[in-house]
Protein backbone atom coordinates (compact mmCIF):
# COMPACT_ATOMS: atom_id res chain seq x y z
CA UNK A 1 0.00 0.00 0.00
CA UNK A 2 3.04 2.37 0.99
CA UNK A 3 4.77 1.72 -2.18
CA UNK A 4 1.12 2.60 -4.30
CA UNK A 5 1.23 5.62 -2.25
CA UNK A 6 4.55 6.59 -3.36
CA UNK A 7 4.55 5.80 -6.34
CA UNK A 8 0.93 7.88 -7.22
CA UNK A 9 2.94 10.98 -5.53
CA UNK A 10 6.13 10.85 -7.75
CA UNK A 11 3.71 10.40 -10.95
CA UNK A 12 1.75 13.47 -9.97
CA UNK A 13 5.16 14.95 -9.40
CA UNK A 14 6.45 14.49 -12.29
CA UNK A 15 3.18 15.52 -14.13
CA UNK A 16 3.20 18.75 -12.44
CA UNK A 17 6.55 19.78 -13.29
CA UNK A 18 5.94 18.71 -17.21
CA UNK A 19 3.15 21.45 -16.81
CA UNK A 20 5.15 24.08 -15.54
CA UNK A 21 5.68 26.57 -18.08
CA UNK A 22 9.40 28.03 -17.13
CA UNK A 23 9.08 31.25 -19.81
CA UNK A 24 10.56 34.47 -18.80
CA UNK A 25 6.99 36.30 -19.85
CA UNK A 26 6.22 37.59 -16.64
CA UNK A 27 9.17 39.58 -16.58
CA UNK A 28 8.47 43.48 -17.53
CA UNK A 29 10.04 44.97 -19.93
CA UNK A 30 12.29 47.99 -19.42
CA UNK A 31 10.33 51.16 -19.04
CA UNK A 32 11.74 53.45 -21.64
CA UNK A 33 10.56 56.77 -20.36
CA UNK A 34 12.02 59.13 -23.27
CA UNK A 35 9.94 61.13 -25.70
CA UNK A 36 10.41 58.10 -28.88
CA UNK A 37 11.77 60.66 -32.57
CA UNK A 38 8.56 60.16 -34.17
CA UNK A 39 6.77 62.33 -31.77
CA UNK A 40 9.06 65.10 -32.41
CA UNK A 41 8.57 64.85 -36.14
CA UNK A 42 5.74 67.35 -36.07
CA UNK A 43 3.09 69.19 -34.50
CA UNK A 44 0.52 66.35 -34.75
CA UNK A 45 2.61 63.95 -33.79
CA UNK A 46 3.82 65.53 -30.83
CA UNK A 47 -0.08 66.43 -30.26
CA UNK A 48 -0.84 63.00 -30.43
CA UNK A 49 2.06 61.34 -28.40
CA UNK A 50 1.39 63.79 -25.52
CA UNK A 51 -2.72 63.35 -25.52
CA UNK A 52 -1.82 59.67 -25.10
CA UNK A 53 0.12 59.81 -22.11
CA UNK A 54 -1.38 58.48 -18.85
CA UNK A 55 -3.12 61.05 -16.51
CA UNK A 56 -2.30 58.95 -13.24
CA UNK A 57 0.23 60.43 -11.51
CA UNK A 58 1.35 56.81 -10.39
CA UNK A 59 2.77 56.63 -14.18
CA UNK A 60 6.43 57.10 -14.91
CA UNK A 61 7.58 60.38 -15.75
CA UNK A 62 8.83 61.60 -19.11
CA UNK A 63 12.08 62.63 -19.28
CA UNK A 64 11.94 65.39 -21.59
CA UNK A 65 15.03 67.21 -21.25
CA UNK A 66 16.74 66.04 -24.64
CA UNK A 67 13.13 66.74 -26.46
CA UNK A 68 12.49 69.34 -28.60
CA UNK A 69 8.35 69.92 -28.74
CA UNK A 70 7.91 70.97 -33.23
CA UNK A 71 7.18 74.06 -33.78
CA UNK A 72 4.82 75.63 -36.82
CA UNK A 73 4.05 79.35 -37.72
CA UNK A 74 1.95 78.19 -40.20
CA UNK A 75 -0.87 75.48 -38.12
CA UNK A 76 -3.17 76.18 -35.58
CA UNK A 77 -2.65 75.45 -31.68
CA UNK A 78 -4.27 71.82 -31.26
CA UNK A 79 -6.21 70.98 -27.98
CA UNK A 80 -4.77 67.87 -26.01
Amino acid sequence: MKLLTLALAASCGLLLTACNDDSDDMVAPPVDNTVPASAQASTAAWTSYSAALPDSDMAESVDVNAATPPVSDTEEPRAI
